[in-house]
Formats: structure tokens, sequence, C-alpha cells
């Protein structure tokens, strides 16, 4: 039996899921986070997929709970319309005794080992989109 990369990453993901602790407001019945995602446009985040309404803290709430309860970022087909800059930074911690380090070098900080992954659907075929905003904040 042939198993494609999806099928790989469905298996590895649940079993990452299976061991995460449900962000507070998700639905631990839904089907999407039994497979080890959040999807964006489910409670507690609510991001529109028709691009009308801005979805930038939706989003980022999102990426956050997924990071942090090491889950995939689910994006349904639709177009999100963001204002924002989504950061998807690992997070760090302060150690309480320094680490040495390549080089000699003592690290009192260490990355929390949460990876960022987020997926678009491809159902239907029509990929998501994020927009960003005739007034989205500029950074030049």
């Amino acid at each position: 039996m042939k198993c494609t990369i999806f099928c790989l990453l469905s298996m590895a993901v649940t079993a990452i899921a299976a061991a995460a602790e449900v962000p507070p407001g998700v639905d631990s019945s839904d089907r999407l986070l039994q497979l080890g995602c959040l999807d964006v446009t489910k409670a507690p985040y609510f991001a529109d997929p028709t691009g009308v309404k801005d979805s930038t803290r939706a989003i980022q709430r999102a990426v956050n709970d997924a990071r942090d309860h090491r889950l995939v970022c689910f994006f349904p087909e639709g177009t999100y319309l963001i204002s924002d800059t989504i950061s998807c930074e690992q997070q760090v911690r302060k150690l309480d005794t320094p680490r040495f380090v390549e080089g000699g070098k003592r690290a009192n900080y260490w990355h929390l080992n949460h990876q960022i992954v987020m997926i678009g659907s491809t159902k239907g075929g029509k990929r998501p989109l994020l927009k960003l905003s005739k007034d989205a904040k500029s950074v030049f």
C-alpha cells in the first residue's frame, strides 16, 4: 500500500496532536483538530475567508496557538484580509544557568522547539490567499 507525503505528514501530526493540549475555545471533537490542525475560520478564531473583514488578529492568535500547542495552522479555501505582519517567531526562555555553546560562548536564552507550520487547503483546486489591506501598516 502506497502512502503519500500527506499521509505521512498526517500520521506524524496526529501523533503529536494526541499528546498536545487543546487551546482554549477550540472544539476538541473537531475532525481537523484530531488530525493535528487548527482551522483559522473556526472558534475561537473566526478568520473571515471572504476577504471582507480584517482577519489579522484571528490569524495571529491561531498561529500562536498552533505553535504553542504543536499543531498545524490550517487555512481553508478563501481570501483572508490582513492589515499587519503575521509574526511566526520561535519563542525562547531564559535559562536558570547559562549553557555553553559552540565556540565556548554562553547562551542565556534557549529556543523552545515549537515549530510553526501553516498549510492551506487544495480542495477545489483553489489555494487560500492572504490579501494585504489597503490600510495596512507600512514598515518603510
